[in-house]
């Protein structure tokens, strides 16, 4: 993961050495869109425990990480503080649960987006550069769709489709380092986190935190 985040970060700083004639971020209306490398899991153990709290099955989820991305919509007070809203969707993550005796338990992919609402701070630091942090609260939607095994005879297994949602708002902080390239263009990178301290749950979590390293480009309305 740190080679894709610094493939990320460093396509930002070529971007601004290509480009040039720097001016000042204004007041006033911006659109944004965000692509990067999302990571849903910090952990990726999943685990399922019975009615009497004895675990039953266990398991480690698959492409934790991949590609994420994030679309906002903001309105800059100033040139230091601003709000925006946005929405954000993270890469499947697939999973497989096995019984304790190593026969399969559950199959399933989860989903998840959410939408946030973030408060800004820019600092203007040199010749176009500023850095930037946003915080705020981000209401997160966990979809999952998963077949469970039961075992209906000797070695064999029945599947059952099933499917869940779960939501919850959590707290978000970002930080990141942007450039202008005009009064209307700009590029930035950064780093998200929600924090979700194992709140979304099936039986037990699939999600400890959320993250996104990206960079982005947003336009700023005149």
């Amino acid at each position: 993961m740190t080679k894709r985040i610094a493939l990320i970060f460093s396509m930002f700083f070529v971007t601004t050495l290509v480009f040039g004639a720097p001016a000042p971020r204004n007041s006033g209306f911006y659109v944004s869109l965000q692509g990067g490398w999302g990571d849903s899991s910090r952990e990726g153990y999943i685990r399922r425990y019975n009615d009497a709290g004895a675990l039953f099955a266990l398991g480690k989820a698959e492409d934790a990480g991949g590609i994420a991305g994030r679309f906002s919509l903001g309105y800059g007070f100033n040139s230091y503080f601003g709000a925006e809203v946005g929405a954000m969707e993270w890469t499947d993550q697939r999973y497989n649960l096995y019984y304790l005796n190593g026969l399969l338990y559950e199959s399933g992919t989860l989903r998840i987006d959410g939408a946030d609402a973030l408060l800004t701070a820019h600092y203007p630091f040199h010749n176009g550069y500023r850095v930037f942090v946003k915080a705020g609260g981000a209401y997160v939607n966990e979809r999952h769709r998963y077949k469970d095994f039961i075992p209906v005879a000797s070695g064999l297994l029945y599947p059952v489709s099933m499917r869940s949602r779960h939501n919850v708002f959590r707290p978000e902080a970002v930080a990141g380092l942007a450039y202008d390239f005009n009064e209307h263009w700009a590029v930035n990178m950064s780093y998200s986190n929600i924090f979700i301290k194992n709140e979304i749950q099936h039986h037990e979590t699939l999600t400890s935190q959320l993250g996104l390293a990206s960079v982005g480009i947003t336009y700023h309305v005149a």
